[in-house]
């Protein structure tokens, strides 16, 4: 199941003053500063600004056990005037990106491997813990993901049994073992 939730902040601000600047060169002197010239002065200076924050959040059930999700926000905070440039107004802008995923977590229970039920060849109970991390451009074209599966590097068989005649010479068994621990990097391009 998907969800997206979404909406925006409305900030309104006005900003008026005088700016004064004084030309100064940074040099290593005493005073640390070494002034070139006479103030400026930019009087009656304003300005009104009505910026708009959005957000959006999706988030994407992938199975029972595993939840991915991704937040986008824009904000701005007041900005001001700049002294290089007085006609100028500054308004910092910030574009934040947020992408999680609840893990995948495999359990099983105690079960009997062969069909003999040999108790020596039982799998015990275990679990394993699977996570899939995807980054993706703005349009969908191009996605980059690291995938780790049994990160927990358990190990565990799902098929074995007795060697055929092996018991003339003890109990040998053989097995098949599960992968271990698997990373995978994966880049996909969308024509």
């Amino acid at each position: 199941m998907m969800r997206v939730s979404y909406g925006a902040h409305v900030t309104m601000s006005e900003s008026s003053g005088t700016l004064s600047c004084i030309p100064y060169l940074k040099i290593p002197t005493p005073q640390r500063l070494m002034t070139l010239g006479n103030p400026h002065t930019f009087p009656n200076l304003s300005r009104d600004e009505d910026e708009l924050s959005p957000f959006v959040t999706v988030e994407w059930d992938a199975t029972a056990d595993a939840m991915l999700y991704a937040t986008f926000r824009q904000g701005f905070k007041a900005g001001g005037f700049d002294e290089d440039d007085p006609g100028t107004y500054y308004v910092p802008v910030a574009q934040d990106w947020e992408m999680g995923i609840q893990a995948n977590v495999n359990f099983s229970d105690k079960y009997e491997v062969p069909g003999d039920l040999d108790p020596l060849m039982a799998q015990d109970s275990f679990y394993k813990l699977n996570a899939r991390l995807s980054l993706d451009s703005l349009d969908g074209r191009y996605q980059l993901a690291l995938i780790g599966k049994n990160l927990n590097d358990k190990k565990t068989t799902a098929w074995d049994n007795d060697v055929p005649l092996g018991n003339l010479l003890g109990n040998n068994y053989f097995q098949f073992i599960d992968p271990p621990r698997t990373m995978a990097l994966q880049a996909q391009v969308n024509f």
